[in-house]
């Protein structure tokens, strides 16, 4: 529409709203005409809408309504879509029809033309509209005319009570007129954005993982879908983003400000190490633009008014794929640029927080019964942890040694107060928690059957009392007895920092295999498999196939999407270790 709008034949554009058009539909029109316009919808339609639905009053009394379409039917905005379509072919003017354009989303219908037309237009829905279930609100309905035909405007449009404007006006989420106007109209939106920003981060001082959340999950989205649909937003978006920098992000991270580089990395993806939080005004222009192209065949087919809606799906595909990999090369280059003067610490930071599953407590929303809540200072640390930030109200010592310097990668590796023991066991007893569901005879901690005499390599483990973490029977085969053990290893610990993180994976990996494999499978004829994991997520190849194995069976089980079992997984394990960071 705002296209039409531009055009150099358009006078103005005419936004019409009815009143309470979903409950007014003319349900026998409907029910008539949808058999010919859309066959496939047709059944379920006439099985839900043939006899009046039943509404039932507070205090006993009960209404038959036969008219509109039902609140809460999944079915109720295609139904009114195709119930609407007949009131478009009839409004229209039948005198040179291609120099009238309009098009409908629900019951907001928007036309463009000449003035004359657009009066035309007007009174044929008037008059039409109410057959159908249509009720044209003038008080609801808008004129947006260019300025050097606002006077001849007001006298067409005199008593209709239509209101008429040259500064544009706001169109299904977007706006059709000057770009002063958009400006304006924006303008009032980032500051509705502002104090919805500055509630959130009050509430990120006692809840941050709740703010954060309701910012990822809902907040950014919202604000995307208007920038996806109005041009030229940089400048008008610069206090959103000042906003996000100077008093949401602080207000999140307990008091952190980020340097530029920080803040770019922060606006990246949380499969990249970042936290979703975009910077606006550099989004804006490229998402606008993807948004044009993605919507290219409906845009052409409403301005040259084709009756046919036939996209190209193969054409649309090979868009979305295209958008998508351009979006994830400037995501990828970004990152290259960022990681180019990162310390080597940081950069481990970031190779840790790209592992699979590592940043899914980021993911996920807050949800208590699934225990995924944390409160303010596990949120604060683990944010800080996952960027190695310096952590605030550290002891200067250490209680193993008060000569030994306190910090985070002492506190991961130290002995002292059994930390290393509660974050192996609890990681311990989840697993073997959720192998129980899918195998049986699930032990934890069982004693391996005493040597007896048996050949094996040097480097096992020959202990008479040696025992492993879990063994659960027809995990890996029917009726085999299938044995795990668990490490869980500080990737930032010195003996491992000049290497690369899979091959400190493969090292454990290998280090419990050569203690524990050839035992477990000459003694006890059974497998064995090490689940190392990373304290900050992720975990080894050995553990990978693990995993896989324990998403199949669960997901065959309960008749669950495989992907919705391995985000659950990979979710609870996520969790786990954040809280014994």
């Amino acid at each position: 529409m705002r296209d039409i709008f531009a055009e150099e034949e358009t006078d103005a554009v005419l936004l019409i709203d009815a009143s309470n058009a979903f409950n007014s539909l003319n349900r026998q029109a409907l029910l008539h005409n949808i058999r010919y316009l859309c066959p496939p919808l047709s059944t379920y339609v006439r099985n839900c809408y043939g006899t009046p639905a039943r509404l039932f009053v507070a205090g006993g009394e009960e209404i038959a309504s036969d008219e509109g379409t039902t609140q809460g039917d999944p079915t109720a905005m295609p139904a009114y879509g195709v119930g609407i379509l007949p009131l478009l072919a009839i409004i229209k003017p039948e005198i040179e029809p291609n120099k009238m354009k309009h098009v409908a989303y629900a019951d907001d219908l928007g036309g463009g033309s000449k003035l004359e037309k657009l009066k035309e237009w007007w009174d044929r829905c008037v008059l039409h509209g109410p057959a159908m279930g249509y009720h044209p609100k003038p008080s609801k309905s808008w004129l947006i005319v260019k300025p050097e035909n606002l006077e001849r405007a007001t006298e067409l449009f005199e008593g209709t009570g239509v209101k008429i404007t040259v500064e544009g006006k706001k169109y299904l989420g977007g706006f059709v007129g000057p770009v002063q106007g958009a400006e304006s109209y924006v303008q009032s939106l980032v500051q509705e954005w502002i104090e919805q920003l500055e509630k959130l981060s009050i509430i990120a001082k006692s809840e941050p993982q709740a703010a954060y959340s309701a910012f990822t999950a809902g907040f950014r989205h919202k604000t995307t879908y208007f920038i996806r649909t109005i041009p030229n937003l940089k400048e008008v978006l610069k206090p959103l983003d000042e906003m996000l920098d100077n008093i949401f992000i602080p207000a999140i991270t307990e008091g952190h400000h980020c340097s530029p580089a920080d803040r770019r990395l922060l606006a990246l993806p949380v499969r990249l190490g970042g936290m979703g939080i975009p910077i606006f005004t550099e989004m804006c222009d490229r998402e606008y633009a993807n948004s044009r192209t993605a919507t290219a065949q409906l845009t052409t087919k409403i301005q040259q008014q084709q009756h046919e809606y036939s996209i190209d799906s193969t054409e649309e595909k090979e868009i979305q794929l295209r958008i998508k990999k351009e979006r994830k090369d400037y995501e990828e280059n970004e990152l290259k640029a960022i990681r180019r003067n990162m310390t080597q610490d940081q950069k481990r930071a970031n190779d840790v927080a790209q592992l699979k599953g590592a940043s899914s407590w980021l993911n996920a929303l807050p949800l208590k019964d699934e225990e995924y809540t944390l409160n303010k200072r596990e949120f604060f640390d683990a944010v800080a942890l996952r960027y190695r930030w310096r952590l605030k109200r550290l002891p200067i010592h250490c209680a193993c040694n008060r000569k030994e310097k306190f910090d985070v990668d002492h506190a991961m590796n130290c002995t002292t107060g059994g930390f290393i023991h509660r974050r192996h066991d609890r990681i311990r007893d989840l697993v073997a928690e959720m192998v129980d569901g899918v195998a049986y005879d699930v032990h934890i901690e069982p004693p391996l059957q005493p040597l007896s005499g048996e050949d094996l390599p040097r480097s096992a483990n020959k202990e008479d009392e040696a025992r492993l973490d879990i063994a659960a029977r027809g995990f890996w085969q029917r009726g085999e007895m299938a044995f795990f053990d668990v490490r869980v290893f500080n990737p930032f610990a010195k003996t491992h920092l000049n290497s690369k993180l899979e091959t400190v994976f493969t090292r454990n990996e290998a280090s419990k295999k050569s203690e524990y494999n050839e035992r477990v499978i000459k003694i006890e004829h059974g497998t064995f498999t090490p689940i190392v994991l990373s304290a900050y997520g992720g975990f080894g190849r050995e553990s990978g196939r693990f995993i896989s194995k324990l998403i199949e069976k669960i997901s065959e089980k309960h008749d669950l999407q495989s992907s919705t079992v391995a985000n659950y997984i990979r979710t609870k394990i996520s969790f786990e270790l954040v809280r014994v960071l």
